[in-house]
């Protein structure tokens, strides 16, 4: 006996087509925009706190998303109804793993993304890229603590280290 084959609708139409098949409210359309420009760190004028970091501290490491969730919504086709989000995380050079919260530049520190680009726009490179970031440690609570991270870490200010040959 053969059972019909459903496919949710997001799986057909999510980042099928170009750029311009898509609604000018998808998130397809911001790619560009996506990740904030890192100033380099400059050891001569480390990167400074927001006022309200009393204690602060510095973490490096790459970054990473996680919990990626999205809305199944069934959209007509290149319309982006859904929205999609993940946490962002850092792993430490010293293999701590933290949820990162808070906003830079105005933006949050998570991805966001729709139909067109489920796993979202997001403020921080991730992947290999070596970052820099400057806030406070969390008090732990149920929220931080998961398989994927140790703790919370929030973010006033980043910087892209130097490489050094």
């Amino acid at each position: 006996m053969h059972m019909p084959l459903y496919l949710p609708l997001l799986m057909l139409t999510g980042c099928a087509g170009t750029s311009s098949s898509w609604a000018a409210n998808c998130a397809i359309q911001q790619r560009d925009r996506c990740a904030l420009q890192l100033p380099r760190c400059n050891p001569d004028r480390p990167i400074q706190p927001q006022p309200w970091v009393t204690e602060p501290v510095v973490v490096e490491g790459h970054i990473s998303e996680t919990g990626s969730s999205c809305t199944e919504a069934a959209c007509p086709p290149y319309t982006c109804c859904n929205t999609c989000s993940s946490a962002l995380l850092i792993e430490t050079h010293e293999g701590e793993r933290l949820r990162l919260t808070g906003d830079l530049d105005g933006r949050e520190i998570a991805c966001r993304g729709d139909d067109s680009m489920p796993g979202g726009c997001c403020p921080l490179p991730t992947g290999t890229t070596t970052v820099r970031l400057i806030g406070r440690m969390l008090p732990p609570d149920a929220s931080s603590r998961s398989a994927a991270a140790s703790a919370s870490f929030e973010a006033s200010a980043a910087c892209m280290p130097r490489v050094h040959p």
